[in-house]
């Protein structure tokens, strides 16, 4: 195998000999350049027989691909029985098929043929688990042909099962020869057959043919049954090559043409009677869109087509054109008459992008595939040594951009033909041609036929670097660890000169997530007189080289003991496996371009490590506000699968805000669908300052908003101010048309913080209040501000109400429906041991909850905090017997906190029983300010905490700020230890409120902004503060299973209390789990209202509804659920969902 370097210049100043002279040089320097690395070959072939005069025993492979097994091999053969072949031949040549393992090796082989000629052009799977095989035919009805020949050549598929059994033929042509090239499966079903053919309109053609050859594109169904064929072409010839699937369903053919200006063609051909690359875009039924010429003065001539991620498309065939027309790139070999393998760039509309000429030269090109990194590997046949006329396979590596990366030469010892190239994921390359080689060169087994199938496996390798003493005791990497990566004893020298290269196993290698930070730990010898540098790369693009940016990842200081570091995964980095490697150098620092530098005395160890897509990223975010300053609240699901989302607003109508202001701050809300689109908004007030801190849906459909307000009657406000301010409930419909308003409270200060609707139609709110008995208030205040609940009829009539507070000010913030029909409050209080306040203050504020029966009586009350402020935001429910609560805390270690401070703010997460005891408790943050407002329950038993951040980089928080405060959500698992963390932000000042969990695992974080388009902000902001969404999508084993939500303050209770005080829950239960034909589904509800059952895919996709309708409350409903016979074994998820929450079960169904 050779690795063959071409000038980046034309050498046309050069005379032959000096040019390859030059040529050979290049050849004598390249030995240290990075190098594909066979992992083996393998011949096929039939048997030399010689009858009269002719001999037979040649074998030419055409089509590889990939098989549940390994690999199938098609060609065509005309080989008697021998060696590999286990059938003689039909006719002259006959389709050859060759199964094999993963590493070559051949499981059976199969011939298919009549008494003529047949060429086997293309191999595709079919859903069937079979294949489909396409190419050309001369015979008639005879052997494996059923179909009489219609002319010279005919195109000729057979369908043939997993093991090689043939199930049917079909054959397509014309009076005159038609040759078939491609073969692809169409959408929708069927396959799309592309050739050229200069038949007349006879047989299957129904379209006379325009000059020499045309392209002729037939499309049939699953059975092969032809649905319609087209004709395209010009007054010449025009050859067709391949064919790839659009966007729209359509298709784009292309190949050669050397007609001018007719038919089909809409350009004049570059060069005359010299061929260019010709495209052409048609519909899903074949009517032409568009076509395009690209060419030089000389013959151009097209070879193969790819399909880009980006909507293009990208052309490769071999030139003879000097840069003129559309070529401007050239190697410079059209100088001494040989052809270069030209790339083409066009978009979706068939303009050009850009092109280029790959280094070397080819007689013969006809690969071109795409790469998982973007770029792409083209290969041929190719004549490295003109005087010795001796071809090679030939494979080359360009970037997106087409700029060759490397190429590479794999040589027997006579005549090898490229024709196929494979990628897989892990950058192996598999090549098939044919060869009349022996053993020798690359080539390790011997001649079987004339010429045989050659199939080689390359794997990619990165440069090994040299030591040049290599490496001892005192010389090492003495161990070195990356996240959970661990090699503490890779002592010295396991695989050669200071070299080691470690399997993808156990503690040798790692996965880690995109826009994350790590840590690596390196550790030298520990003794003085041996004191190292070390570098850390990672090969993110898998080019097999560390020398592309931001692939040095980690340099450290001459140390003789240990370094510890941290590097961030860019949130660009390819998905996948990465080589990484870490270098020690004796007594020097070690520099980014010293990745295969040789090095006196030191060690060098290779890993592979997995990159998986970002733990957590944002999907969509959205932005809502008018031009002056609005401020989210509260978001909520709602039963058409959007969300309702309310805050309060200063903004008059303009931006988002359809309507007028009515008085200087209003309620805000606005109704969006799944993805975030405004379907409607609207704004309710008084003459004065309005404030909507909570939303919840209502039994009848509609919604009611709870707030605060200062407005007297006016507006949609029908009651005058009792005081300073009041709580303010707002009832709408579905449509947000208001039904009725009230208003609660004293004659002082009174906030709303959170409300409910109980399944008997009554609602509890609660907040805290400054007022004295007055009005609504029928209690005194204990101190400053006390905690005040009220429990309402459906028609917001107060049936009573309760304070509970201390010396000082108490601020509920939330509260909880428990199993026994009472109430669990919780907020922050400065109170110490006064009132309703059992306990000493811990230090200037603490979490305070006090429990009450359903009656509204105090139970018990405990106070949770350390020496500084503690402030409770939100709460809920693990059991029946155990809560949790969560806000933010400025103590240190001591009182009720285990730990010190981050600094500044930290997210708290306290984890007490039913009778108030601690159970556990954890702290989050980093160096700055960390306010936690949310937590929501994961379908894995764990939490996610929600709130905003000023940190940058440090402690918990793995990621600077965006700007001077940011979203920041932590993932916890059932215990309380930290397992990821992410950030969203702009520039500015965000700040979190509260989260809801998303139908597909995901999350909805909703907020305030100021940031303009920055960071994860894609919109403008419309004003001084805006709402914002910023929906969260996870992937992999990330991705959540919604399970029962408790929005910290922002949401209703799914469980509702009956009459009698108990608590009915929502159930749902399935049996058996896992199960093989049936499964038996049965659910209760607390409350009557509109649910779904449905089944879903574990990639969340819909598979069907079990029911649908009104379900009343307390009854138990059971459905069945029995799949398809064909319904793939695995995970599935079970979903109730309902107006008011949404339960899920994991079922597996056996097979």
């Amino acid at each position: 195998m050779k690795v063959f370097f071409y000038p980046t210049q034309p050498l046309a100043f050069f005379s032959n000999w000096q040019h390859w002279l030059a040529i050979l040089f290049l050849l004598n320097i390249a030995s240290g350049a990075y190098a594909q690395s066979k992992e083996w070959d393998q011949t096929y072939g039939g048997v030399i027989i010689t009858s009269g005069t002719q001999t037979y025993g040649s074998s030419y492979l055409q089509s590889v691909i990939t098989t549940n097994s390994g690999y199938l091999l098609g060609g065509r053969s005309n080989s008697l029985i021998g060696n590999d072949k286990t059938q003689g031949r039909r006719g002259n040549y006959d389709y050859w098929l060759v199964s094999t393992d993963n590493r070559g090796n051949k499981l059976w082989d199969k011939r298919y043929g009549g008494s003529g000629q047949e060429d086997l052009q293309v191999v595709v799977n079919t859903a069937d688990g079979g294949y489909l095989l396409g190419g050309t035919s001369s015979s008639g009805i005879g052997g494996d042909k059923t179909q009489a020949s219609q002319g010279g050549q005919d195109y000729w598929i057979v369908k043939i099962s997993a093991d090689g059994s043939k199930l049917w033929d079909k054959r397509f042509g014309g009076n005159g020869n038609d040759v078939l090239k491609a073969l692809v499966a169409a959408p929708g079903g069927g396959f799309i057959l592309g050739g050229y053919s200069n038949s007349g309109a006879t047989g299957d053609k129904t379209q006379a043919s325009r000059g020499s050859n045309d392209f002729w594109i037939i499309r049939i169904d699953e059975s092969g049954n032809k649905i319609w064929d087209r004709r395209y072409g010009g007054s010449d010839n025009d050859v067709f090559k391949s064919l790839v699937i659009t966007l729209d369903g359509g298709f784009l053919l292309a190949g050669s043409s050397s007609s001018g200006i007719g038919g089909d063609k809409s350009e004049p051909a570059w060069g005359g009677i010299q061929p260019d690359y010709w495209v052409i875009k048609v519909n899903s039924s074949g009517t032409k869109i568009w076509d395009k010429r690209l060419g030089g003065k000389s013959s151009d001539e097209l070879e193969a087509l790819v399909a880009t991620p980006d909507g293009g498309y990208v052309l490769g065939g071999l030139s003879y054109s000097f840069p003129e027309g559309d070529k401007t790139d050239t190697q410079g070999w059209f100088e001494v008459g040989i052809g270069e393998y030209w790339l083409i760039k066009i978009d979706g509309k068939g303009n050009k992008l850009w092109d280029k000429t790959v280094n070397g030269t080819s007689h013969v090109v006809n690969s071109l595939i795409p790469t998982t990194d973007g770029g792409f590997l083209v290969g041929g046949g190719n004549p490295t040594d003109e005087m010795n006329d001796v071809d090679d396979y030939w494979v080359a590596k360009v970037n997106s951009i087409g700029n060759t990366v490397w190429e590479k030469y794999i040589s027997g010892v006579g005549k090898d033909y490229l024709t196929s190239i494979l990628a897989t994921e892990t950058n192996e390359i598999l090549l098939g041609g044919w060869s009349d080689s022996g053993m020798g060169n690359d080539k390790s087994g011997a001649k079987k036929g004339l010429y045989d199938y050659w199939l080689v496996k390359l794997q990619e390798v990165s440069c090994i670097p040299v030591i040049t003493y290599g490496c001892d005791d005192l010389n090492i990497i003495q161990s070195f660890q990356f996240n959970t990566l661990s090699n503490n004893a890779s002592g010295c020298d396991p695989q050669g000169k200071g070299y080691s290269s470690y399997p993808p196993t156990g503690n040798f290698t790692t996965t880690v997530t995109r826009d994350q930070t790590y840590t690596i730990t390196v550790q030298a010898s520990l003794t003085e007189d041996f004191e190292q540098g070390f570098g850390v790369w990672i090969d993110y693009n898998n080019d097999n080289d560390f020398d592309d940016a931001g692939e040095f990842v980690l340099s450290t200081p001459i140390v003789f003991d240990g370094y510890t570091g941290t590097i961030v995964i860019p949130a660009t980095a390819m998905p996948g496996q990465h080589r990484l490697r870490v270098r020690s150098h004796f007594a020097n620092e070690i520099t980014s371009d010293e990745s295969c530098t040789e090095f006196d005395y030191g060690e060098t160890e290779d890993y592979i490590i997995t990159i998986n897509n970002s733990a957590i990223y944002a999907a969509w975010n959205k932005r809502f506000g008018g031009l002056g300053r609005d401020s989210y609240t509260d978001v909520i699901r709602t039963t058409d699968g959007g969300y309702l989302v309310g805050g309060y607003t200063g903004s008059e109508d303009t931006g988002d805000k359809s309507q007028p202001s009515r008085g200087a701050i209003d309620y805000w809300i606005v109704k969006l669908d799944a993805a975030g689109n405004k379907l409607w908004d609207k704004r309710y007030g008084g003459p004065g300052n309005d404030y909507l801190n909570r939303l919840i849906a209502t039994l009848d459909g509609g919604y009611l908003l709870g707030g605060s307000s200062e407005s007297g009657a006016g507006g949609d406000k029908t009651q005058n101010n009792r005081g300073d301010r009041d709580y303010w409930l707002v009832k709408i419909n579905s449509a947000g048309v208001k039904q009725w308003d009230k208003r609660y409270g004293g004659s002082g200060y009174d906030e709303l913080s959170k409300i409910t609707q109980l399944s008997t139609g009554e609602y509890f709110v609660a907040g805290y209040s400054s007022s004295p008995a007055s009005f609504e208030k029928s209690q005194g205040s204990q101190g400053g501000r006390d905690y005040w609940v009220l429990k309402l009829n459906a028609a917001g009539t107060k049936l009573w109400d309760r304070r509970f507070g201390g010396n000082l000010n108490d601020n509920l913030e939330n509260f909880l429906l428990t199993p026994d029909g009472g109430y669990l409050l919780g907020g922050a209080s400065a109170s110490g041991l006064s009132g309703d306040r059992s306990q000493l203050s811990r230090g200037g504020e603490d979490y305070w909850v006090v429990r009450l029966d359903s009656e509204g009586n105090k139970v018990w009350d405990r106070r949770y905090g350390g020496s500084d402020k503690d402030h409770l935001f939100s709460m809920g429910r693990l059991s029946n017997t155990a809560f949790y609560l969560g806000g933010y805390s400025l103590s240190g270690q001591d009182g009720d906190k285990s730990q010190n401070s981050q600094g500044g703010k930290d997210y708290w997460l306290v984890v007490i029983n039913s009778a108030g005891e601690k159970l556990w408790d954890k702290r989050f943050g980093g160096s700055l300010d960390d306010e936690l407002r949310s937590v929501i329950r994961t379908a894995d038993g764990g939490y996610l905490l929600g709130g905003k951040s000023d940190s940058p980089l440090s402690g918990e928080k793995s990621q600077n700020s965006r700007g001077s405060s940011d979203y920041w959500i932590v993932k916890l698992t059932s215990s309380g230890s930290k397992q990821w963390d992410q950030r969203f932000g702009g520039v500015g000042y965000e700040e979190l409120r509260n989260m809801v969990s998303t139908p597909d695992g995901g999350y909805l974080l909703g907020g305030r902004s100021e940031s303009g388009i920055s960071g994860d902000k894609s919109q403008p902001s419309q004003g001084g503060q805006d709402y914002w969404l910023v929906k969260v999508a996870l992937s992999g084993s990330n991705a959540a299973v919604e399970e029962e939500e408790i929005i910290g303050a922002k949401r209703e209770s799914t469980e509702m209390e009956l009459a009698n005080g108990k608590i009915l829950e929502s159930s749902l239960a399935v049996r058996p789990n896992p199960f093989t034909e049936h499964l038996q589904v049965s659910f209760t509800l607390p409350q009557s209202e509109g649910v779904s059952v449905k089944v879903y895919n574990s990639q969340g996709q819909e598979m069907t509804t079990l029911f649908q309708g009104q379900a009343e409350s307390g009854r138990t409903y059971q459905v069945q659920w029995q799949p398809k016979t064909n319904q793939a074994a695995g995970l599935y998820l079970l979903r109730l969902r309902s107006t008011t929450q949404t339960l899920t079960q994991k079922v597996i169904l056996a097979k």
